[in-house]
Formats: C-alpha cells, structure tokens, sequence
C-alpha cells in the first residue's frame, strides 16, 4: 500500500483489546501498527464493499 496524495490521515481510538490485536498482528507481519490498522481496516471495507 503506497502512500499518495489521495490518501488521508484518520486518527481512531479502540479499545485496548482491539489496540492489542493490531500490535500483536503487526509485530507477527514485522509491519508498522499504523500500517497493520490500515491494512485490516482496508480489508473490512472491502469486504463491506463487496456485500
């Protein structure tokens, strides 16, 4: 995923499990938790997208 000038910065608050999967997905993937947050976000919304 690269970063262009169509893209926008969303700053989002989650509960710390939530938080704790994302850090640990990251870690696991050895990718940024900002990265990994897009990434899964990204996915869901496709997802969303595609129903």
């Amino acid at each position: 995923m690269a970063i262009k000038d169509t893209n926008s910065r969303i700053v989002v608050i989650l509960p710390n499990e939530y938080a704790d999967y994302i850090k640990e997905r990251a870690e696991k993937e050895d990718r940024s938790v900002s990265k990994m947050a897009a990434i899964l976000l990204k996915a869901k919304i496709d997802e969303e997208k595609r129903s």
